[in-house]
């Protein structure tokens, strides 16, 4: 085993270094109801809707950021042309399951972004997850479909990577197509 970290440790720093490299392609967040969560002590739908709707994004291969309502109500949080754009990053669409205790601005700057034809996508439990994620375009998509396979984009200028990771038990033997400019390598 000690023969094998060192080799180990170098395989994640290459991974990480890579993951930092340009800008991530994530155009959907899922809203993580921290104030139900702690209104709650964790037992509430809020959470288990929550984790449920995060599981079926990465089976679906989608890619996806947490967003709160600190996130939200940021005075540098604003919506131009369907996108909710904080920072660099840039959401088309928000996953959000039932919510409480969500902040009246986040509210608005929720509504602010389906008004300017973005989508916010609502689940009211983890029943629902499944049919709520059907409407997110995934990052890639695979044939034959497969819901251990998990994906991540990095672009740069004139180039960038995509990061696929098998995190089920047996090997994949598949199709994946990508849109993205530029020749793959």
């Amino acid at each position: 085993l000690l023969d094998f970290l060192p080799k180990f440790h170098q395989y994640v720093a290459r991974l990480g270094y890579i993951l930092s490299c340009g800008e991530p392609v994530i155009e959907t967040a899922l809203y993580y109801p921290v104030r139900d969560m702690w209104a709650t002590g964790g037992e509430s739908s809020a959470a288990s809707t929550h984790d449920a709707l995060a599981q079926r994004l990465l089976e679906r291969q989608c890619d996806f950021d947490l967003i709160d309502d600190d996130l939200l109500s940021a005075e540098s949080t604003r919506v131009e042309n369907g996108m909710l754009i904080a920072g660099h990053m840039r959401y088309r669409s928000i996953v959000s399951g039932p919510h409480e205790h969500m902040s009246e601005i986040s509210r608005k700057r929720l509504a602010e972004l389906e008004h300017s034809g973005g989508t916010v996508i609502r689940a009211a439990n983890a029943i629902e997850a499944e049919a709520a994620v059907q409407m997110i375009t995934p990052t890639v998509l695979l044939k034959p479909s497969a819901s251990d396979i998990r994906v991540q984009v990095r672009r740069w200028p004139n180039g960038g990577v995509l990061m696929v990771f098998n995190e089920g038990l047996s090997d994949y033997i598949g199709e994946i197509t990508l849109s993205l400019a530029g020749e793959p390598v």
